[in-house]
């Protein structure tokens, strides 16, 4: 009897999670390295819901990369989830990514992806343009220590970060104003390595 309402517990979850819109919240595909990392979270309440993670070359026709599994039980907050897609393709390409619910159901947006070649010595920024977090990438052969300075178009030095692992930078909008800002990876020396244009709607 107390599995059968374990059960029913977990139906109904997912039942109340296809009456609501969205279900997936916070949906965010960053290219990290080789690799692409995605990010979700299900509201608090509706979390006993399995999700398939598919990846598409044409935004047409989608193929499955992992099943991600539901967290039960998790009604006093929001579960957040997360996949590393490491498959590619050499060379650049586009790639389109969606969530879909256990139901078969589309319950996320479709976000796309422009993937790089990740070059040593080059500056990538992902998203871009950029509505809330991201990542800025810069590896350095030689092992340096780097800093990101943030210069608007009138070439005032807006903020300066560290970065949060080797090479890794973590974008965050906060309050700043809608507008284009460069983006400059800085040595120790105060040396510019690259220069990269950031849009922020």
């Amino acid at each position: 009897m107390e599995r059968f309402l374990l059960c029913l517990a977990g139906f109904l979850l997912t039942s109340s999670a296809f009456a609501q819109s969205p279900i997936i919240e916070g949906f965010r595909v960053v290219q990290v390295g080789d690799a692409v990392q995605l990010d979700w979270f299900i509201p608090q309440g509706l979390s006993c819901l399995n999700m398939e993670v598919q990846r598409s070359e044409d935004s047409l026709a989608f193929a499955t990369l992992n099943t991600v599994f539901g967290l039960c039980g998790s009604n006093d907050s929001d579960s957040p989830y997360d996949y590393t897609d490491a498959e590619h393709d050499p060379g650049r390409r586009t790639y389109w990514y969606r969530i879909y619910a256990s139901s078969g159901t589309v319950v996320s947006e479709v976000l796309r992806l422009n993937y790089r070649q990740f070059e040593p010595g080059q500056l990538i920024l992902s998203p871009n343009p950029l509505t809330g977090a991201g990542t800025a990438q810069y590896v350095s052969l030689s092992g340096e220590n780097l800093r990101l300075r943030w210069v608007n178009l009138q070439g005032q030095e807006i903020k300066t970060q560290l970065p949060g692992a080797p090479g890794q930078f973590d974008l965050q909008r906060n309050d700043l104003p809608a507008g284009v800002y460069v983006l400059q990876v800085i040595s120790e020396n105060g040396e510019i390595r690259d220069t990269q244009k950031m849009v922020l709607p």
